[in-house]
């Protein structure tokens, strides 16, 4: 899981990159020209042609803004920001906290989630309800200030849901629900 929010985080930065690369709205100094306090009266200083609003790019840097866009869809693709209604979903209950994005993985699908502790045992409490009982387990710590707090269960048809919660995060958990074998 941990991969999976880094690589998420290292495409957002990287189409971050690429896109601001991408269009500049400073105009180039005049090559030999360095201050315009400078300029003697003999000098003349080059005019700029106004353009519309959107700056023209270059091949090099429409390439990349290309690139960049194409990332952008794939992302967006595989992220959702909502909840997302779908097979894995509908296993369990909305919960009432927020959450911020979906990662689909192969059989198994897991959102992030922003949680307290007491949000995410009182979630427990509605997978319970909803049939998450089978081989459950709960881990609930606090060492050095760092809390962790996880559960783990399946429900009479086999797919298992987990959740993951440390304050080292940020208050971020993770919700994981995995199709039967």
């Amino acid at each position: 899981m941990k991969k999976t929010i880094c690589l998420f985080c290292v495409l957002a930065i990287a189409v971050g990159l690429l896109v601001a690369c991408g269009r500049t709205n400073a105009s180039p100094t005049p090559s030999g020209l360095t201050d315009p306090a400078e300029t003697t009266a003999n000098e003349a200083i080059p005019e700029t042609t106004a353009s519309s609003d959107a700056p023209s790019l270059t091949p090099g840097q429409a390439e990349l803004s290309s690139v960049a866009e194409g990332i952008s869809r794939q992302v967006g693709s595989m992220f959702s920001a909502t909840w997302p209604e779908n097979e894995f979903t509908q296993q369990v209950p909305k919960p009432e906290f927020e959450t911020t994005f979906s990662v689909p993985k192969g059989a198994e699908l897991t959102i992030v989630c922003v949680a307290t502790v007491d949000q995410l045992k009182d979630y427990v409490k509605e997978l319970r309800k909803a049939g998450f009982k089978k081989n459950d387990s709960t881990t609930d710590e606090a060492a050095l200030g760092v809390v962790v707090y996880k559960y783990a269960a399946s429900n009479k048809v086999g797919y298992i849901v987990e959740l993951n919660y440390s304050n080292t995060l940020g208050g971020m958990s993770t919700l994981t629900i995995k199709k039967p074998a």
